[in-house]
């Protein structure tokens, strides 16, 4: 094979899932607040009511599965922007700004960590990604679902992979074994 994918596993996708719900929660909480400081909102808390059902309902989807084919990420996301919306239509831009924030970086957080290992080098994926080249390396090697990346300055990396995504350890050990030999 010329080219693997490894998928790593995302430990903290649960934490990430938690965070981004308790602010959600307290997003809708400091929208009600908000509401009874603006004259005439009685509709904006009608609104933000809803918000705050759909929250309940996506919560109620997603324990029974019952909707599998519903992208879980973009009704979330869909919720955010309405939460958005009424922060800008209060002139409250920092909070929207900062709900704008935190969902980028929930985004870029949950998002798959590949490792692309090719005859030329390994692209891991830290932030920007790294291109490993194969002469910067001392070893690398796939053992019971761990990948281990040990590099000639004595740095190792050793990360567990996603067990969804299955290689084949002994075609990537030999193909890895080639290109170090080289």
């Amino acid at each position: 094979m010329e080219r693997f994918l490894l998928t790593l596993k995302n430990a903290k996708l649960r934490s990430y899932n938690l965070i981004r719900w308790l602010l959600l929660f307290l997003n809708i909480i400091a929208l009600y607040i908000v509401s009874f400081s603006k004259p005439g909102s009685f509709g904006d808390r009608f609104g933000i009511t809803g918000i705050l059902l759909l929250s309940i309902l996506y919560l109620f989807v997603k324990r029974t599965e019952k909707f599998a084919t519903v992208d879980r990420r973009w009704a979330l996301l869909g919720i955010n922007a309405i939460i958005i919306f009424f922060w800008i239509k209060w002139n409250l831009y920092l909070a929207a700004t900062a709900t704008i924030l935190f969902e980028v970086i929930y985004l870029y957080s949950i998002r798959k960590f590949e490792v692309e290992v090719d005859r030329q080098s390994i692209l891991y994926p830290s932030f920007p990604k790294r291109r490993i080249l194969w002469n910067e390396l001392q070893n690398i090697v796939l053992k019971d679902g761990i990948l281990t990346i040990d590099f000639r300055n004595n740095k190792l990396i050793q990360q567990d992979l996603d067990e969804e995504v299955a290689v084949n350890e002994k075609e990537f050990n030999e193909f890895c074994q080639q290109q170090l030999s080289k």
